[in-house]
């Protein structure tokens, strides 16, 4: 009862009547509906243009329905339910496209005409930017302002007219050239294209086209764009053979007309980012008016500056000329003469295979440059033996290439065995002349050098052949032929030929005869005897195998002999026989179990094959 009394005597100062049935929530309700008939004072439609903060340039048309509504709300504590009254705005954008946001709460003063609302923008990163449009709204007028918080430089102005939206919707087409430029620009790059150039770290220059990428956004990101700085763009580089470098989420930021991104590219199997620092060369005022020329750097934190790409707008679109990179495997061919320890000389190639490249090690090798690149590489003997390198080590620019390989040889001392050795080359690039040559050397382990040779491209070779055609030909056999007398047994001279034929080789072991030769070799020697009466006999004795140490000038051999029905073993030794060298007079003397007294042959002439 205290209550209900309270409330007529608070009624009656009021000027309100009390009847004895009214309560509380009469008195609530009465004042809500006084309180959204202020709000609806304000209702309708408003329109208008939204000019630029920073130029007065026209963005487009805005039109704002304002709705007075009341909405529930429960304070904390209270079970029963209250409606409190609101304005709702809805805001619609239209210039080339038709961009919309609401505004679910917003702030109005009846006495002051102040209105304010603040309208929260999910983006798809899922941060939550927030707009702010504030104005005072007198009448049919409402003028204001919207910016996003802490942005105001990049705000926009607008006056709207309540009952204004015919007229609003027909500002789009009368809009100026510039202005549908500036609205552009200002909403959306879409899709923009520059063409230009890239200079890498080493020197080199590539044609590259320049691709800014404006990703889809909702309407309420694309108002929020309008109004903010910095905005949210792909950048592709693309130097042709798809070989594409990427920069997804590029912040273009219009305050300073700067563009910056990041990418990362695979080195040697491990990720590395690399920046771009972009400058645009038209002045702030002007990104608006017209496509601006981009500068920009290609940084990378572990290796600084690694590239400059320079590019102005694309007219209709046009990409950029054909890079003309290769990603095919290549090979390089290099003709010339490998020159032995012991005098003898082999025409050869030299060949150096670039392997087949992908996109991502393309484009690392672009922009971080190896020295060291992963190629193959061989020699081929009178263009029919291949000798393939192993582990090889390719610096580009210290020009030097290294290797190893192995062949299979057969030497001991007593007996002709297989082992496997192994052989390392290093070769020297010389850049210093017109036409870029190497000199290789092929060595030991120990470092003893086998052979050296210097290799010129092909293509500058007598006639342009692929393959040196000088040089002493592969011999798969020798031999070799002397004369001389032998005094028998009684004192009677008869005539001696020697042939001694080196066993039948095939082109590998010749091949690696040469690079690592034997201190022996196996002969097939025979001596005839002739007596010089008018009836000649000659006597033929055969030693196979003879073994000739080549240090010594030693030949060595056991045979047999057959006379009378018997069998007869043979014993052969030669001092200073000249097998790979100049004629010179020697001595051989030879014994059997048949004549036990030792024969001394001296040869003192060469027979011409």
């Amino acid at each position: 009862m205290k209550t209900q009394i309270s409330l007529c005597i608070l009624m009656a100062v009021l000027g309100s009547g009390c009847a004895k049935d009214r309560t509380l929530d009469d008195f609530k309700r009465e004042q809500t509906q006084k309180d959204l008939g202020k709000l609806q004072t304000v209702d309708g439609e408003y329109g208008g243009q939204v000019l630029s903060a920073s130029d007065h340039s026209v963005l487009g048309d805005l039109k704002f329905v304002l709705s007075a509504k009341t909405q529930v709300s429960t304070a904390p504590g209270v079970l029963k339910a209250d409606e409190q009254p609101v304005l709702v705005g809805t805001l619609t954008f239209t210039n080339q496209q038709t961009l919309v946001a609401v505004a679910k709460d917003s702030y109005y003063d009846p006495t002051t005409g102040k209105f304010q609302a603040n309208i929260p923008i999910q983006r798809a990163s899922g941060k939550t930017d927030q707009l702010t449009l504030s104005g005072n709204i007198q009448g049919d007028s409402f003028n204001g302002t919207i910016e996003a918080i802490g942005q105001s430089d990049f705000g926009g102005t607008f006056s709207l007219t309540r009952g204004a939206a015919t007229q609003a919707g027909a500002l789009t087409s009368q809009k100026t050239p510039q202005s549908a430029e500036a609205i552009d620009a200002a909403i959306s790059l879409r899709q923009k294209s520059f063409i230009g150039t890239t200079e890498f770290k080493t020197g080199e220059t590539l044609p590259v086209s320049f691709v800014v990428l404006d990703p889809k956004l909702s309407s309420e990101e694309e108002f929020l764009s309008l109004f903010y700085p910095v905005k949210s763009v792909e950048v592709n580089l693309n130097y042709g053979d798809s070989i594409v470098i990427s920069h997804a989420s590029a912040q273009w930021d219009k305050r300073v007309g700067t563009l910056t991104g990041q990418a990362v590219l695979l080195r040697d199997g491990e990720k590395v980012n690399i920046l771009l620092e972009c400058r645009q060369g038209q002045s702030v005022t002007d990104i608006t008016k017209t496509d601006p020329a981009w500068t920009c750097q290609h940084v990378s934190g572990a290796l600084g500056w690694v590239a400059t790409t320079k590019v102005v707008a694309a007219i209709n679109n046009e990409t950029a000329p054909n890079s003309g990179l290769d990603l095919a495997s290549r090979d390089e061919t290099f003709v010339g003469q490998l020159n032995f320890t012991n005098g003898e000389s082999r025409s050869a190639d030299f060949r150096i295979l670039y392997p087949r490249k992908d996109q991502q090690s393309t484009l690392a090798e672009l922009f971080f440059p190896n020295a060291n690149q992963a190629v193959s590489a061989s020699f081929t003997l009178n263009g029919s033996y291949p000798i393939l390198l192993e582990s090889v080590h390719y610096n580009r620019d210290a020009g030097t290439l290294s290797g190893s390989y192995s062949m299979m040889v057969g030497q001991t001392a007593n007996a002709t065995l297989s082992q496997k050795i192994a052989l390392n080359v290093d070769c020297k690039r010389d850049q210093s002349a017109t036409t870029p040559s190497w000199y290789c050397k092929h060595f030991t382990s120990k470092g003893g050098s086998i052979a050296e040779g210097q290799f010129v491209p092909s293509a500058s070779a007598s006639g342009g052949a692929t393959r040196a055609s000088s040089g002493t030909p592969i011999a798969l056999a020798k031999i070799q032929s002397f004369e001389g007398k032998a005094v028998l047994p009684g004192g009677v001279n008869v005539l001696a030929t020697l042939k001694a034929t080196l066993l039948p080789r095939t082109r590998a072991e010749d091949i690696a005869e040469l690079f690592y030769p034997p201190s022996e070799r196996n002969l097939q020697v025979s001596i005839t005897l002739s007596n010089m009466s008018r009836k000649p006999v000659e006597i033929r004795m055969a030693f196979d195998p003879a073994r000739w140490d080549r240090e010594t000038q030693v030949l060595t051999g056991t045979g047999q002999i057959i006379s009378g029905g018997e069998q007869f073993a043979l014993q052969v030794q030669c001092v200073g026989f000249p097998f790979e060298q100049t004629f010179v007079p020697f001595e051989c003397t030879y014994r059997s179990n048949h004549v036990a007294q030792e024969v001394s042959i001296k040869f003192e002439r060469k027979l011409e094959d």
